[in-house]
């Protein structure tokens, strides 16, 4: 079997881009499949960019915008690319406006914009006829967990034997490692980070429900707030607004980006991470953060209890009373704490890019061309 690998959106930041990167760098050669990289046009598009792909790549002369525009090109996959496949595969949801001749393999990682309606009606409706357009093309379907596949069959009504699930992973080796007191104090320089913290990790975006983070800090005493502070990464308008309502401005720090290098430390220097958003087709943060040693505080919905495996304080995230009380036990009982650290860690390792590749290989031996 050969497979065209889409090499879209690999070298850019972000969940997605870090699952195609890891996955297709990591494939090899057998005498039972080999595998090619495939990409478009774009502007400053350079083979160096590539050089952690081990395989032969194919490099279209066709402009990537005009791939993915909503015009119709009446040219196939394969001939753009230059490479006949017996599979295309696409490890993310956005598929090319092209003719295939060959079968297609789509990713839908999670469907965050149609279960939780935190958009505008504009971007819900494109982004549902994205979903639509590629459930329609696609052969078979990947995504990233039990609860994420049931949800696609759900709501698109796909048949469960044309999805399978292929989880994230992380790197482990970075999350796990012991890190010197000078690496350590270099990033508590660099972010400013106080002694004692809850963690919230990542871009803000409307599901990821910070706004009830907030409140429920705001409801505990000043003592407690002077011991443990709230370092978010991102913050807006509205953030900065309900911060200043609920006088936390000497208790909420905003950090901004947090370079990838750092990431492991900033998990290990925090006291509980906070990743209780009102949907996730996953939920790296919580293994991450899991690996780092640090438990996390998460969501008793969609996958998120899945990730967690059990070794994460479960709330409703609807709820900032049930937030509040799940953060007072948290740091009210020691047990507890050295409790979700084992159990995360033993969890977390479940989690490699490697286990995630096999997981390929077998949806790969199951394909019926």
């Amino acid at each position: 079997m050969k497979c065209n690998i889409d090499l879209r959106k690999a070298n850019g930041t972000g969940g997605i881009s870090n699952y195609i990167r890891n996955i297709a760098s990591n494939l090899i050669d057998s005498d039972e499949c080999q595998f090619e990289g495939c990409t478009f046009f774009y502007k400053n598009r350079n083979s160096s960019n590539y050089n952690w792909f081990l395989n032969n790549i194919h490099y279209s002369f066709f402009p990537e915008k005009y791939a993915f525009s909503r015009y119709k090109i009446p040219f196939s996959y394969e001939l753009l690319m230059n490479s006949k496949a017996d599979l295309n595969v696409f490890f993310t949801y956005d598929l090319p406006s092209v003719k295939f001749k060959s079968p297609i393999v789509s990713t839908i990682h999670d469907i965050i914009l149609l279960k939780t309606s935190c958009e505008s009606t504009a971007i819900i409706d494109e982004h549902k006829r994205i979903l639509e357009r590629t459930v329609k093309l696609s052969d078979y379907i990947l995504t990233v967990s039990e609860a994420s596949k049931k949800d696609l069959i759900g709501y698109f009504g796909i048949s469960d034997d044309k999805i399978a699930i292929v989880h994230n992973g992380i790197n482990q080796s970075l999350f796990g490692k012991n890190y010197s007191n000078a690496e350590y104090q270099i990033v508590i320089d660099k972010y400013d980070l106080p002694q004692k913290f809850i963690l919230n990790l990542g871009r803000y975006r409307k599901h990821k429900n910070i706004e009830r983070l907030i409140l429920a800090y705001a409801s505990f005493p000043k003592s407690f707030r002077q011991e443990v502070k709230l370092v978010l990464s991102e913050s807006n308008t509205g953030i900065n607004q309900l911060i200043q309502k609920h006088s936390l401005d000497k208790d909420v720090k905003i950090i901004g980006f947090v370079d990838e290098k750092d990431k492991p430390i900033v998990f290990k220097l925090a006291s509980l991470t906070y990743y209780a958003s009102l949907y996730e087709g996953f939920g790296v943060p919580i293994i991450e953060s899991q690996a780092a040693g640090t438990p996390v505080l998460t969501s008793n919905t969609s996958s998120l209890p899945e990730a967690a495996g059990g070794a994460a304080l479960l709330v409703n995230p609807y709820d900032e009373k049930n937030i509040a009380q799940a953060v007072e036990q948290y740091f009210g009982d020691e047990k507890v704490r050295e409790s979700l650290k084992i159990k995360g860690k033993k969890n977390a390792e479940l989690y490699t890019w490697d286990h995630s590749v096999k997981e390929f290989y077998v949806f790969l031996n199951s394909v019926k061309l």
